[in-house]
């Protein structure tokens, strides 16, 4: 074993092991040491540290330049974290084909199951490469067989919605529950699903909301949204919990669901007093991610009065939007306002 390579081990076993900031400190001098003496894998577990400012300064400036040291010498974690940077656009120009290429290659030298999950996810969106929806899913059912939890998770939630893959509620259980005691979050909300409405299991509310719990503890926005439903239908009891305060907080954090059922609580009084200043800004907040019926219903507010526009004829591009997303409510008034 090098020099470097004994550098690397004690530091990365400090970095993994640190219990207090002396011990991170000791971390960052060995990793420092064995990443300036040119080891790959140090540089790219340095570069960690300055992205997360974890045992180092934040500085995403000198992660990149440590995961591209790293990168260069075809290490697969750094290929992959350096891809990840251009697919992003942190600290680097966004280059989504230079993303795709760095992460490809680092998939194809390394073999890791959530560099290959990713690689699925690019071919999946088309970001960096020709959408390809059958290469796409062969690199995650071979992520998934290799142990990647998010594979899981996705396979699980095909499975059960049937989109991408023919529907299989068993095969969905399963998947998920394992991807779930991996704590992944997506898979705690599905499997809740599953049990709330008795797919495939007994109808369990109490485990239902276990789940969702879990999630919402890990800080999951969805996992917010649901106990929110849950409480204020009163299906689910959390104490002194206000069922709003849980939207808004799924909310805050882009839950689109939460965003528009925050906006038709707040127009019809219902569980809040009624606020259409309020409504408003939730479903101009929904619109803003492209939400057909967040959309529809801040054109309609605008159109009676209820809400001000943002600018001359807001209202229009809003139903004509949300009617071009294939919204019923809202193609049903363009050609209503057409025979007109």
């Amino acid at each position: 074993m090098s020099d470097a390579d004994q550098l690397f081990t004690e530091g990365y076993r400090y970095y993994t092991e640190a219990g207090d900031e002396n011990e991170l400190r000791r971390a960052f001098e060995l990793l420092s040491q064995a990443a300036g003496m040119g080891h790959a894998l140090a540089q790219d577990v340095l570069g960690n540290m300055y992205e997360d400012g974890d045992g180092a300064p934040l500085d995403i400036r000198t992660a990149a330049e440590l995961y591209r040291m790293s990168a260069d010498q075809d290490c697969p974690p750094g290929l992959y974290d350096y891809g990840m940077l251009f697919l992003d656009g942190h600290g680097v120009p966004q280059d989504k084909g230079r993303a795709f290429a760095l992460i490809s290659k680092a998939v194809s030298i390394g073999n890791d199951p959530e560099h290959m999950f990713t690689l699925s996810v690019l071919y999946l969106k088309g970001e960096g490469v020709e959408k390809d929806e059958k290469r796409s899913l062969e690199l995650l059912r071979k992520a998934e067989k290799l142990g990647s939890v998010d594979a899981k998770a996705n396979l699980g939630a095909m499975y059960l919605s049937g989109e991408g893959l023919p529907k299989d509620e068993r095969k969905a259980f399963g998947l998920l529950k394992e991807a779930a005691e991996d704590q992944d979050c997506s898979a705690m909300c599905n499997l809740a699903l599953m049990y709330e409405q008795g797919i495939v299991v007994e109808k369990d509310m109490r485990t239902a909301i276990s789940y969702y719990k879990q999630a919402a503890d890990l800080g999951y926005p969805p996992a917010f949204y649901h106990l929110g439903v849950l409480v204020g239908e009163g299906e689910a009891d959390l104490g002194d919990i206000d069922p709003v305060g849980l939207l808004e907080t799924a909310g805050s954090d882009g839950n689109i669901d939460a965003l528009y059922r925050l906006g038709v609580m707040y127009y019809d009084g219902n569980g809040v007093e009624q606020d259409f200043d309020m409504a408003s800004q939730y479903f101009r907040a929904g619109a803003e991610f492209e939400n057909p019926e967040c959309m529809y219903n801040l054109g309609i507010m605008i159109i009676r009065g209820e809400a001000e526009a943002a600018y001359d004829e807001e209202e229009y591009d809003m139903i004509i939007a949300a009617a071009d997303a294939g919204y019923g409510p809202a193609k049903e008034l363009l050609e209503k306002s057409g025979e007109e």
